[in-house]
């Protein structure tokens, strides 16, 4: 069994090398995004105004971040890794840069929420990518070395943030995603994807779209309430009927 899983084993080439890196920074940079701006977001506030919003700065990528992981996988059975990879990139670069140019917190927001949808397709991804490339007996390391990115990001992240507050602005933040994306993106471009592991399938956008919804307008309700501890139980209401409505179409 030694000598064929040997036999099996996926030789380290430069063009493999350089895939990689891109892979492993890309993972890092949509990780750290989700902890990066913690520290930056009372300085934002004060800069942008409308403080009660700010922490829709964070809840906006995660949540999109989430929900579109479905869709981003489904697609790239689809249409490969490769090509809806890049599009994840070129989705994360644009909108950290919008991020960084906002003149308000709804532009902030609104531009992070996209971010996230970037960062949606690039976390799972990777992995795939990495399973795709890689025997069972390489890929097992690999995707334990890359997973581990996701504790570095979250050791990283708040002090590069206090970091860049302190010395070059809070929107440096998001501009330095724009070099890290454009290098990671010429990276992958030299990647030769097997055609073979498209498959015929259908993209759930409902789905999508009702849970991202739901989530939402749920984290809407249970934040605005008329009272300080008290949910709006009429948007909880509408966001349990989304919810209700997305486990209605995933059940069919």
């Amino acid at each position: 069994m030694s000598s064929e899983q040997t036999a099996t084993r996926v030789p380290w080439t430069p063009v493999l090398v350089r895939v990689m890196a891109a892979l492993m920074v890309s993972l890092f940079v949509a990780a750290m995004d989700s902890t990066v701006v913690g520290t930056a977001l009372p300085t934002i506030a004060r800069e942008l105004g409308s403080f009660e919003l700010y922490p829709w700065v964070v809840a906006g990528y995660l949540i999109t971040g989430t929900t579109t992981v479905p869709l981003w996988g489904r697609l790239a059975d689809i249409r490969g890794r490769k090509p809806v990879l890049l599009a994840g990139l070129a989705i994360f670069v644009v909108a950290s840069a919008l991020c960084a140019w906002s003149p308000s917190m709804l532009w902030l927001i609104a531009f992070r929420t996209l971010q996230g949808i970037g960062a949606g397709c690039i976390q799972p991804l990777v992995f795939t990518t990495v399973g795709d490339i890689f025997p069972l007996e390489q890929r097992a390391r690999l995707q334990g070395f890359f997973s581990s990115m996701w504790a570095i990001a979250a050791i990283v992240g708040p002090g590069l943030g206090a970091l860049f507050v302190s010395t070059i602005g809070w929107r440096w933040i998001f501009t330095i995603n724009i070099p890290i994306g454009i290098a990671a993106a010429a990276l992958l471009w030299g990647y030769a994807e097997r055609k073979d592991q498209r498959v015929e399938a259908r993209l759930d956008v409902r789905g999508a779209v009702l849970l991202t919804a739901g989530i939402t307008v749920l984290l809407i309700g249970l934040g605005t309430g008329t009272e300080s501890a008290t949910p709006n139980w009429p948007i909880v209401g509408l966001a349990l009927l989304l919810l209700g409505g997305f486990a209605a179409l995933e059940w069919r």
